[in-house]
């Protein structure tokens, strides 16, 4: 009975409405809903509706209420505020990179990047996770657990010997995209790069595949380590030019000549095993033909019987070697499809290469083609001068013997000179600023710079300090090398 009670008592309380606060007091929250705040910033949708529903059971409608007018911020709004609250940080994001736009802009576009990568609100993340890292001098920021990563590299390079700075340029923080408009693994602090110019991003599976067939070695595989990855950068200075490509192209020639080879042998045990599969399936049809010939039952006498255990015996026997046969014929062509395809990479190899020494040559060529017609011009330009020069004189001197006729024909003969003259003077003009824009495009060709200053310029010992300090290579990843960066 006092169950009963009890029971109707709290359904008459759970209707009585609360009391509302007196004009200008808030209304008091209860601990729950405060303790509820922060966990709901970050929670969906579908489980902030759940956890409300559950306040309303706990606490009733109007706490409930409170809850929800007081509920986490969207995220622009949380980034917004983050934003004001965080002046320092702001800094991070005036660079003129990717993407473009005011700091603010960019800090808006990737906002929602740190999200997807789990920093939630990156303003606070930057205020207390990134701090000023340093490595023999440089000075960048950085997470802090790259920062005793560095630390701890500089202290071993030292202890081996090593005063004086291994490298000229050191970066880690970079509030970024990637070219493509994604996620950088600069943007939070955890990645360095070292000297970004001699020691390239090899993003281009186009360039990889020269680098690889110039070097010898598979930019593809991954793990491969420092020794290998520096001898492909010096074979590659050393064979990126004509001679170079075309003793590759010799070479490939030579290793495609040999698989070819191997894929007629190939062909001919092929051709072999089928000639004698052949051979083996007429036999076991005439031993079976002689089979069904012979008397049977009752009229089949004992020689006739011997004689169908021999054939059936022998037809086992062609049975089984067809059965080998076949096996071998299955297995030869697993082999000669092995084969063809590594002949067929070969000639693709060398066709790649073939092209690529075409396009060589051929920019070498319109470059020594306009240099040649340019050369030309400014002694051209001179001699036009001298002309000049030589007129205005006979011109003088006609005016000293007062021979007008003379000095009107060499102002005639002047005047045809100085357009010439102009016209020269404006072609050279084109043709240097031509050669100079055709020059800078051939020497900015990523595989030039490559072929001009190798893929890996790093010490070996700076490489070994920053691994054994806990970081990964970008030069030993599996594809896309990237040989300046180092990351957590």
């Amino acid at each position: 009975m006092e169950a009963t009670r009890s029971s109707s008592t709290h359904r008459r309380d759970a209707r009585r409405p609360l009391r509302r606060p007196a004009p200008g007091r808030r209304a008091e929250e209860p601990p729950l809903a405060t303790g509820l705040l922060p966990w709901l910033r970050g929670a969906d949708g579908g489980t902030r509706a759940r956890v409300m529903a559950q306040v309303q059971r706990q606490v009733g409608n109007r706490a409930a209420q409170l809850v929800v007018q007081r509920q986490a911020l969207t995220d622009a709004q949380q980034w917004a505020q983050d934003w004001a609250a965080h002046p320092a940080q702001q800094r991070h994001f005036r660079a003129t990179g990717r993407p473009p736009g005011t700091p603010r802009r960019r800090y808006d576009v990737l906002a929602p990047l740190y999200k997807a990568h789990g920093i939630l609100r990156p303003m606070p993340y930057l205020a207390t996770s990134i701090t000023t890292a340093t490595f023999y001098g440089f000075s960048t920021p950085a997470h802090r657990d790259l920062a005793a990563a560095l630390r701890t590299a500089e202290a071993t390079l030292r202890a081996r010997g090593i005063s004086t700075a291994p490298v000229t340029k050191v970066w880690a923080l970079n509030a970024r995209t990637t070219s493509a408009g994604g996620w950088s693994n600069h943007a939070d602090g955890r990645a360095v790069d070292l000297d970004p110019g001699g020691n390239p991003h090899l993003t281009s599976k186009a360039q990889r595949r020269v680098i690889s067939l110039v070097s010898g070695t598979d930019l593809e595989a991954g793990g491969q380590g420092y020794a290998a990855m520096r001898r492909a950068s010096d074979a590659f200075r050393a064979f990126y030019n004509p001679a170079g490509l075309r003793l590759r192209i010799l070479q490939l020639l030579a290793v495609e000549a040999l698989r070819r080879t191997a894929v007629d042998a190939a062909k001919a045990e092929r051709d072999r095993l089928r000639g004698d599969r052949a051979a083996a399936a007429t036999a076991r049809s005439a031993l079976r033909q002689e089979l069904r010939g012979l008397p049977r039952g009752h009229r089949a006498s004992s020689v006739d019987t011997a004689r169908a255990a021999e054939l059936t015996a022998a037809i086992g026997e062609r049975d089984a070697e067809l059965r080998r046969l076949d096996a071998q014929l299955k297995q030869h062509g697993t082999v000669l499809k092995r084969r063809t395809a590594e002949a067929t990479a070969s000639s693709k190899d060398r066709a790649v290469l073939e092209a690529h020494l075409a396009k060589y040559e051929a920019t070498d060529s319109a470059v020594a083609g306009l240099e040649a017609r340019t050369t030309a011009l400014p002694a051209a330009v001179a001699a036009l001068e001298a002309q000049i020069a030589r007129s205005q004189r006979s011109e003088q001197e006609s005016r000293v013997l007062g021979d007008d006729r003379g000095a009107r024909a060499e102002r005639r003969l002047r005047s045809g000179l100085q357009k010439e003259l102009t016209r020269r003077r404006t072609e050279l003009a084109r043709k240097t600023a031509a050669l100079e824009k055709k020059r800078r495009a051939r020497d900015a060709e990523p595989l030039r710079t490559y072929g001009a200053g190798g893929i890996l310029n790093l010490p070996q010992e700076v490489v070994e300090a920053l691994t054994g300090a806990g970081l990964r290579w970008g030069g030993n990843w599996k594809g896309a090398k990237d040989f300046m960066h180092f990351d957590l």
